[in-house]
C-alpha cells in the first residue's frame, strides 16, 4: 500500500471547529498531534464552537473539520461547503488524528445518522489511521492497530444483552493490553473519566483515547458516543482508491 500520505496543507488552509466545550483538553492535544505529524499544517482552532464563528470566517478555508458537532451545526457547516466549493469532514477528535495519519476513509457507514438522512459524508477512519502507523515514526501505532483489529474480531457490534458480560471480559482483555503497550505501570479503575495530561509519546495518548471509546461502545452510552460513529469503524472494510480527498468528494 505504500506510505500513508500526510495531506500537504498550505498555512490556513485548515478550520477545525470543536463544539463540546468539557473535551477541549482532549481536542488541544489532538490539535497538538495534528501539527507534530505534519509542520506545514497551521490549524485555527475554534476551541468555542460555531457560535463565535461567521460563515465567512470559516468559508475562508479550503478544508472544514467539524468535531462534537450536533445536527444543526454539521447542517451549517455543510451550507457552508456546499455554497462556497469546500471539503467538508466530521469527526471526533481521533477521527480527525486518523485523517491526518492516513488518506483513506470509509464512506457511507451505516450507523452514521448524517447518512440515514441521505447525505453523503467522508467517514473517517481510525482503523485505516492505525494500520498504517508502522511507516511513520509515531510510536507504538501499528501494535495498537493489531489491538485495534483483535477487538474488532470478538466484538459483536450490536449483541444481544446476554452476549454483554462476554463482550466486557473482551473489553477488559484489550484494555490491559492497551495498558502493558502505552507503558502505564499503574492506573485507576476511574482513569478513563479523568482529565488527560501531558501524554509522552502519541501511542500513550491514542492507548488512553482508544481505550476510553471502547468503554462507551461496550456500555451503549449513546449519550456520551462521539459524532464519529466508533462502533462502524471497527466494521471495515474501508476505501483504498488512491485518490485525493478533493477527487473522492466530486465522484460521490
Amino acid at each position: 500500500m505504500g506510505l500513508p500520505r500526510i495531506l500537504p496543507f498550505r498555512v490556513n488552509e485548515l478550520m477545525i471547529v470543536n463544539q463540546k466545550k468539557d473535551s477541549v483538553a482532549e481536542f488541544l492535544q489532538a490539535v497538538n498531534i495534528i501539527q507534530r505529524l505534519n509542520p506545514r499544517v497551521k490549524v485555527n482552532a475554534a476551541e468555542n464552537g460555531l457560535s463565535t464563528l461567521s460563515d465567512d470566517v470559516i468559508a475562508e478555508y479550503s478544508f472544514i473539520v467539524g468535531t462534537n458537532c450536533r445536527r444543526e451545526e454539521i447542517q451549517r457547516l455543510r451550507d457552508i461547503a456546499d455554497t462556497k466549493q469546500k471539503c467538508l469532514f466530521i469527526g471526533a477528535n481521533f477521527g480527525v488524528f486518523g485523517f491526518f495519519c492516513e488518506a483513506n476513509f470509509t464512506k457511507d457507514p451505516e450507523n452514521f445518522f448524517e447518512v440515514k438522512e441521505g447525505r453523503h459524508l467522508p467517514f473517517l477512519s481510525i482503523e485505516g489511521g492505525l494500520s498504517n502507523a508502522r511507516n511513520k515514526d509515531i510510536g507504538d501505532g501499528f501494535m495498537l492497530s493489531q489491538i485495534v483489529m483483535e477487538f474488532r474480531d470478538k466484538f459483536d457490534r450490536l449483541p444481544e444483552k446476554d452476549k454483554r458480560d462476554e463482550d466486557r471480559k473482551n473489553l477488559f482483555e484489550i484494555r490491559e493490553k492497551i495498558r502493558q503497550l502505552s507503558k502505564i505501570e499503574k492506573v485507576s479503575d476511574d482513569m478513563l473519566d479523568s482529565v488527560y495530561g501531558d501524554e509522552k509519546s502519541v501511542g500513550e495518548w491514542v492507548g488512553r483515547r482508544l481505550s476510553e471509546q471502547i468503554v462507551k461502545v461496550i456500555t451503549r452510552d449513546e449519550k456520551t458516543i462521539d459524532n464519529f460513529s466508533f462502533c462502524k469503524s471497527f466494521a471495515g472494510p474501508y476505501s483504498t482508491t488512491g485518490k485525493t480527498t478533493a477527487q473522492q468528494l466530486e465522484a460521490e
